[in-house]
């Protein structure tokens, strides 16, 4: 297949981007999915001579109550945890697999394509299904601090996931990065994607697939965890 970049317009004087489309859509995000590419199709910068004031607008905001934690979402489909709490991410009332919905981010779920833990936060844990069913993740970034991820189904059902990277480490496709991580629970991983292969780092923590990666009948492990 083939992924074609092509500048309209372009000149000496006509240097500046106008507008984005790929595949003949709108495209006003800042980066593109891997996949994306490897599908093929066409990604086409408009050009003009004067430059453009671009902004990405915020979805919607709120609090993370239990944490002090905030939580931000914009139309490029980023979810960012800011702010400084008691070091996990969580909220008032305990999440379980019947009660996702609230989740204040939850009705935003399809939309959301990357999640950002800001290093500055200090998180060390993360409460049961905090960051669970969101069908469209392929990316989380998660900071240094954290090492506990022994609670239930964090990450479950995100089915599109492929990639985990800790702040101020470079984001490389299918690899989950756990390495400062020293506990994880049961299911964190369930519902993963069939077929799912991926280079799981870790360093801290003992290796027991089968309790993480539950419902999924085949994930392939490229190297050793440890």
């Amino acid at each position: 297949k083939t992924f074609t970049v092509r500048a309209n317009n372009l000149s000496d004087t006509n240097k500046y981007i106008q507008s984005v489309t790929l595949n003949g859509e709108a495209y006003n995000k800042t980066t593109i999915e891997h996949s994306d590419i490897v599908n093929g199709g066409e990604l086409v910068f408009n050009m003009g001579s004067t430059p453009v004031n671009y902004t990405i607008s915020e979805i919607d905001s709120g609090e993370c109550a239990s944490g002090n934690y905030e939580w931000t979402l914009r139309e490029d489909g980023v979810l960012t945890i800011s702010g400084s709490g008691n070091g996990t991410l969580g909220f008032d009332s305990t999440i379980t697999e019947s009660s996702i919905s609230n989740i204040p981010w939850n009705s935003y779920a399809d939309q959301i394509t990357k999640v950002v833990i800001t290093e500055n936060t200090g998180i060390t844990s993360i409460s049961d299904y905090v960051l669970s069913n969101l069908p469209n993740v392929t990316e989380i970034v998660i900071p240094t601090t954290l090492t506990d991820l022994s609670t239930s189904a964090i990450f479950a059902g995100n089915t599109a996931l492929k990639t985990i990277t800790v702040q101020g480490s470079a984001s490389s496709d299918g690899v989950i990065n756990l390495e400062n991580v020293t506990a994880l629970g049961n299911d964190i991983f369930k519902g993963a994607s069939d077929g799912l292969t991926v280079k799981l780092i870790l360093k801290n923590a003992d290796f027991a697939p089968k309790q993480w990666f539950t419902d999924a009948t085949t994930v392939n492990f490229r190297v050793p965890a440890k």
